[in-house]
This record gives structure tokens, sequence and C-alpha cells, in this order.
């Protein structure tokens, strides 16, 4: 890191040189913050002469470009001819504005293109102190010191080798440092003057545990800067503290609320019986105060009556009124009804059953201390429990401290169930009624359940079977008054029917198939499906012959035939032979639907051609058993 900054400050210095080459001035631009800092001289130097590092209001240090200091040379390019100065932060070198003495009064000090001259005087040039010598090969001829002239602290005199000559000392040489702690110094002025300069070296005397560091500024001004590191008086406060805080006497600040302090702690009786712990002093406020006891409860002190005991070994180590448990070494009071025990001398009834302080001794059959809904009071099992295994088999407690049979158990009477329900001599979950629902039933033992489909059982009458819902039906084939008295939920034509049966011919009353839907047979003749119909068969109803038509399938016979126009009938035959017809106005025999001989001589379908009886038209003529036309 240092060998980096090292390398840093070179290159930057090799650049200022560089500007001063090239431009006579250079703009370096500061640093980044480095930081962090509390003063000025936190901040390390970067080497260069012309800028001076300071402690930013942020804590942070940074750069700023400065003239160069009083005494400074830190810029000397080693040529007289230069008066060396900064420019923007860097070093730069003008052109001197007064040419470089060499201490000879005998020679004209002169720079020319950078390079300084010092010509010889012309002889007999006056010189020397008053004027009194003269100058003779560009030396002022003396005899001794006092002649060439009076010295100075800044200044001095000397003739050597009969040649008088002068020194004046530097900028910055020191003369005297005034008055110790002033942070001022004389000095000379490079110009055989003294002046008076800041002087950053020459601080006062710090003041103890005033929290503050005496400085010198750059300007030969006293400045306070924050020490943290001084200690203030100590006040003889162990509840305070004295430190020094941004620069500031923070005495007498309290310390953290519960630090310990003053009488230590102990233990002992307490004035209203048992034991108390008196604490330790504590800090409050910083101020040490004693604290208020605290009581150990059941537990007498520890051996070294400096704390309550936190367990026991036995009854010496608890209070009177306790016992000590020894599963858990605590201090117990004695326990009222309802709370956990394991004997019971730890309970004050006296009495501990079923792990819990009871009111009585409870030994009576079926009874128990421990109940949810009532811990410590000795009350009944509950039905259906027998946590200490009382009763018989698979029996339990009934509620009444009592055995009872659990459901599915075989029973008398209705004492002898948990659930209160005796049904077919079994302990049932609940009052079953109706033939077809039991309690006995294989797989469902003490759970009314209904009796299988089609199932005959007892109370059940006639041919009625159970419908697997609990309720007895009639089978198909039996009469009926309604839907609701059927297994299969169809009562059509008074019987119970294996379907709806619709349509006017079906029927579940044909003889011999009762029950069953059946299509009527064709011919037959139903309510609904009379008179002048019959049913086809097929469960439809068709027209008998002789009733009008517009279409065979209107018809039993499936015939409806034309006779050539007019009113058409259902009719015993298709009746499509020459001079037959199935109107009975047309016929001999004169009946609607039945096919007969037209008329003797007549033809109302104009069917024949020809004569007949000398009409001029044809007709019908009954001939050989037969009509034909004529």
């Amino acid at each position: 890191m240092q060998a980096h900054r090292r390398r840093s400050i070179a290159a930057l210095f090799l650049a200022a040189l560089g500007c001063v080459v090239l431009a006579s001035s250079c703009l370096i631009a500061p640093d980044e913050v480095t930081g962090p800092c509390k003063t000025d001289v936190d901040c390390p130097d970067d080497g260069i002469p012309c800028t001076q590092e300071k402690c930013a209001a942020n804590g942070f240090c940074e750069r700023k470009a400065q003239e160069l200091p009083f005494g400074n040379k830190g810029c000397n390019d080693d040529n007289p001819c230069t008066d060396d100065v900064c420019q923007n932060g860097a070093c730069a070198h003008k052109t001197a504005d007064t040419p470089p003495s060499d201490g000879n009064e005998c020679t004209d000090d002169a720079c020319v293109n950078g390079v300084a001259q010092h010509n010889p005087l012309p002889d007999d040039t006056k010189c020397g102190l008053a004027d009194m010598l003269v100058c003779t090969g560009g030396k002022c001829n003396c005899q001794k010191a006092d002649e060439c002239g009076t010295s100075t602290e800044c200044l001095k005199f000397a003739c050597t080798d009969n040649a008088c000559a002068s020194t004046s000392l530097e900028q910055g040489a020191l003369v005297d440092n005034m008055a110790p702690g002033d942070c001022l110094k004389r000095v000379c002025d490079g110009a055989n003057n003294v002046v008076t300069v800041p002087d950053v070296n020459d601080p006062p005397s710090d003041v103890a545990g005033d929290c503050k560091q005496k400085t010198c500024d750059a300007d030969g001004n006293v400045t306070d800067t924050n020490d943290d590191t001084d200690e203030p008086a100590d006040d003889g406060n162990v509840c305070t503290t004295e430190a020094c805080n941004a620069g500031v006497p923070a005495n007498h600040t309290p310390v953290a609320d519960g630090t310990d302090c003053g009488n230590p702690a102990s233990c002992g009786p307490a004035a209203g019986g048992g034991y108390e712990l008196v604490p330790h002093d504590v800090c409050t406020a910083g101020v040490c105060t004693p604290q208020a006891p605290t009581n150990c409860g059941l537990y007498k002190c520890n051996a070294g009556n400096t704390a309550c005991a936190i367990t026991c070994a036995g009854a010496g180590d608890c209070i009177q009124g306790t016992f000590c448990d020894g599963g858990t070494n605590a201090c117990k009071v004695l326990a009222d009804a309802g709370n956990p025990c394991q004997n019971a001398g730890q309970c004050s009834s006296g009495f501990c059953v079923d792990g819990l302080c009871c009111n009585s001794a409870c030994g009576g059959f079926c009874e128990r201390c421990n109940d949810a809904g009532s811990p410590g009071l000795c009350i009944a099992t509950q039905s259906g429990q027998d946590p200490d295994n009382e009763c018989p088999g698979g029996d339990a407690c009934n509620g009444q401290g009592t055995c009872a049979k659990q459901q599915g158990g075989t029973c008398a009477l209705d004492l002898d169930c948990l659930s209160g329900v005796c049904e077919d001599a079994t302990c049932c979950d609940l009052t079953c009624s109706g033939a077809c629902n039991r309690c006995d039933l294989a797989g469902n033992m003490g759970v009314c359940s209904p009796v299988d489909l089609n199932m005959q059982v007892t109370g059940c009458t006639g041919s009625q079977v159970c419908d697997g819902n609990g309720n007895c039906k009639t089978t198909n084939g039996q009469g009926c008054g309604g839907n609701s008295d059927c297994l299969s939920g169809f009562c059509q034509d008074g019987y119970c029917c294996n379907s709806a049966c619709t349509g006017t011919c079906a029927r579940c009353d044909v003889a011999t198939k009762e029950g069953i839907c059946t299509n009527v047979v064709a011919g037959g003749q139903v309510s609904g499906c009379n008179t002048n119909n019959a049913c086809d068969g097929s469960n439809n109803c068709k027209k008998l012959d002789g009733q009008t038509c517009a279409g065979g399938s209107e018809c039993l016979s499936n015939n409806c035939p034309s006779d050539g126009g007019g009113t058409k009938y259902c009719c015993d035959t298709a009746c499509a032979g020459l001079c037959m017809s199935c109107a009975g106005t047309k016929t001999v025999g004169a009946i609607n639907g039945v096919c007969d001989l037209i008329k003797d001589k007549t033809d109302p379908d104009s069917e024949c051609a020809g004569s007949c009886m000398g009409n001029g038209n044809g007709c019908c003529v009954f001939s050989g058993g037969m009509n034909i036309c004529q």
C-alpha cells in the first residue's frame, strides 16, 4: 500500500513538472475522499507541496490546492533565475522578478536566458559601508568586515582575502522562538528582514481533563482539537463514568441500570413468613439503589444464604405446608382436589385416586376421580368406558355404577344394554321398528339395518317381501291399490306390474300373465279400444272392418281399398277384383267392410265399357257366380 502511494505521489510530481515545461501551469484535481478523520493531522500527507490535506466537515479527508507555505522549498528547481510557486495545486517555475544576488556588490547580477550571470562592475565603483571602498577586478577591496557593512540577524558581512562578501540567510531561517507556546517564531524572509511567522510546532501545553488538545494552525492561531483519550476527574460515584465524548467532558454519565453496586445479595427468613432474597444493590439512573426483597415462594434459602433455593432434595428445603416432589425435585403446595398427585400425602383431602387429589376414597364399582369434566370429583364412570377393567367380557360401565352390554351383545331387556335399546335380542344402536328392519343381521350386529331386497320376513303379510329400505312391498302379479304398494313401484290395471305398461293395448291383467306388462292379442278389445276398434297385438288400437279409413294402417285388417273413389272403409280383404267393392251402398250384400259383388247391372265406379240394357253405358252383370262387365 505504501509503495503504491509513493508511486502515485511520484507520478503526480512528474506530471506537475511536465505541466511546467509545456504550459507554465497545470491543474491537478484533488484526490477523492480518503477519510475517515477527526482533525487535519489524521489525514496523511500526499507529498505534494502545493496541496494541503484537510479533514472536511463530513469526517473524511480531502485534498485542496494551496500556496507554498512560508519557507517551504518543496518546488525548488535549483535555478536561481526562477521563482518557484504553486499554481492550482502543482509546482510552477516563473521567470524571477529579481535577479539572484551572489553577495558581491561589485558584480552586476542578471539572468540571461534563464541562466544567472554575475559580471564585474567597472573598477573604482564605490562599495562597502557608506561607499568608503572601491571595486577592483570585480571585488570590493577591504581590510576588515565592518568596512563592508553592518551585519544583521539575516545578513552577515565578511572580509575574506581583502574582498568584501555578504551572506543572506535563506527564507525561513530561524532567528528565535519568541515566547514558548504562542504558535509563532521569528525567521528571515529571504530579503534580509526578520519577520514573525506561524509555528505549528509551538503549541501551548494541554489542560488535563478538558478533553481538548492544543494545536497551532497554519495562521499561527492556537486551536483546540477534540481529544477523547483525555480523562476528566473522577467524581467518586461507582454508578457514573468519566470520559470525553466529541471533545466534551462526559462527567458523571450513569452506567447501565442494573449494574451491581453496594451491598451484596443475602437470603433469610421474611417478616411475614417464608424466606426472601435481598438482592445486590444496583445502579439506577446513576445512583446506587437498594432493591426490593424477592420472596422465595415455596423454597428456603440455599446453603450459602446468598440466593433462594430453586430445587429440593427433601421436606427440609421447602416451607411449611408444602412437600418436596421427588419426581421433579420441586417444592409444591399440598394440592386441592383435581390436582395431580403420586400419593395421598400430596393432597389436602388425604385421597389420591386415579392420579388426582380426590374428594373421597372413591372405591365403589365403576367410579372414577379423573373424569375430564370434573377432575377431583368422584363420579360414576361414563357410559361405555371401563378404564379399570371392572366389567366382565366385553361389557362396560353404564354411567350409573353398574356394567351393561356393548352394542351387538345378546340381551333380554333394554336395561341390559349400554344403549338402552334391546331389539331382536341384540343390544341395538336405536329403536328398530318395522318388519324389514333388524338389529341381528350378520355383519351389522347391533346396528338397526334394513333387510335385503326380496327377503321374506315375519311381519310382511301374504306374498310381500322387503324392499331393501326397511319396508314390506307386494310382488308383481299381486293386487294393489297404488304404486307405493308394489316392490316394482308400478301398480297397473290393479296388479303390481314389472313396468309402467303404457299404451291402450298393453295390460298387466292379461289372464295367466298377471303382473307382466303384455300386449293384448290381435282383435282383442279393452277399455279405450272397443266398439268399432280392436287391438292389433302390437300395443296399437286399430279400426274394425266397416269403419271409414284414409289408409290401410288405420285398419286392423290393413285393408282400406279405394273402390274407384268416394268413402273408403276398412275391408276384410284387399277387394281388388273387377266389379267388387267394400262400400255397402254399392254391393249386393249392402254391408260396409265386406268385399262383395257390385249390384247387378250397375257400374258405380265406371269400370265397364260398352252398352248395357240399351242405355249406352257398360255395367256389371252377374253371370256364372261372378260379375262381369258387359
